[in-house]
C-alpha cells in the first residue's frame, strides 16, 4: 500500500488554505489555529510514509485526521 500521493494531497490541500486564510488577514487567523493540528498529523504522516510506514499506521493517522477535521468543521459551524 503506497499512501503517498494521497497524504501529499492532503498536505497540499492544507498548505493551500493556510495560504488562503493568511491573506485575507485578521478575521481568517482563527482558521490557522484549527487546521495547525491538522497539519502537524498530515506532516509526520508524510515524513513517516515517504519512509514505509505500515497499514495501521497509516489507517490511525487518517482516523486522527478525521477527528481533526470534524472538530474543525463543527467549530467553523458553530459559528452560524
Amino acid at each position: 500500500m503506497n499512501a503517498l500521493p494521497g497524504v501529499s494531497r492532503v498536505r497540499d490541500d492544507l498548505a493551500w488554505f493556510a495560504l488562503y486564510s493568511e491573506s485575507k488577514g485578521v478575521l481568517n487567523k482563527d482558521m490557522i489555529r484549527l487546521i495547525t493540528p491538522m497539519q502537524t498529523t498530515v506532516e509526520d504522516w508524510h515524513a513517516r510514509t515517504a519512509q514505509g510506514a505500515s497499514a495501521t499506521y497509516c489507517e490511525l493517522k487518517k482516523s486522527v485526521l478525521r477527528q481533526q477535521a470534524q472538530r474543525a468543521a463543527g467549530a467553523v459551524l458553530g459559528r452560524w
